[in-house]
């Protein structure tokens, strides 16, 4: 994640959970497939 903050596949939007929407407010969604029995959801935010 360090050398490309967009590693993964962008998830489509239609395609993400209404709670994340909802509870975290995100505006992007991205999954990275760790190995074969786990994946990694994350959104990136800007601060400040």
């Amino acid at each position: 994640m360090r050398e490309n903050i967009e590693a993964g596949e962008k998830v489509e939007k239609r395609k993400w959970p209404k709670m994340y929407v909802r509870k975290y407010g995100i505006t992007s969604l991205f999954r990275l497939d760790l190995d074969r029995n786990y994946r990694l959801t994350y959104t990136i935010i800007a601060d400040g």
